[in-house]
């Protein structure tokens, strides 16, 4: 689970690089908002961080987190969302397809990235087309990652087992 967590925050460096390449007198704000306490998403923020860190992106110097945290409860997460997209930050991350939906309706300029063990083509989230060969190229290395066989790939999501679902979220 932490290496998901970490994936995120490698993801994201990239894009930041880019961003604050653009502007380099700003320190690009990164909002993630989570719906657990403080407790709960500890390892989460942690896992993100260090991620961030191996993509070369230093917190304070190259980029600046902002935590807000829903406490449990969806009625506070989605006031800190619509807050966090009036403050305009560089880059909106959130945990999960309830949040991630929520974000995708609330902006279309601001780049939001979705921490989720679900299937974000599935819940209609993505809508982008990949070219197949490029798509199952990428799939493959994917799944190399996780040490899951090639013969894999050529499965639909819910022909996979528990297990593999797992490793493969």
């Amino acid at each position: 689970m932490k290496r998901r967590h970490a994936l995120a925050g490698l993801a994201l460096g990239p894009a930041l690089a880019a961003r604050s390449t653009r502007a380099q007198a700003k320190v690009p704000r990164v909002v993630l908002i989570l719906t657990g306490d403080a407790r709960s998403t500890a390892a989460f923020s942690a896992a993100f961080v260090e991620g961030m860190q191996q993509a070369g992106q230093v917190e304070g110097r190259s980029w600046r987190l902002e935590l807000l945290l829903g406490e449990g409860e969806p009625a506070r997460s989605a006031q800190h969302l619509k807050q966090a997209v009036a403050s305009r930050p560089d880059v909106l991350v959130v945990g999960g397809l309830i949040l991630a939906r929520q974000a995708l309706e609330a902006t279309r300029t601001i780049p939001v990235v979705v921490a989720t063990g679900g299937n974000l083509l599935e819940a209609g989230l993505v809508h982008g087309r990949v070219s197949r060969a490029g798509g199952e190229e990428f799939v493959r290395e994917l799944l190399e990652m996780v040490g899951l066989a090639a013969p894999i790939a050529a499965r639909r999501p819910r022909e996979l087992s528990g297990g593999q679902r797992q490793r493969v979220a």
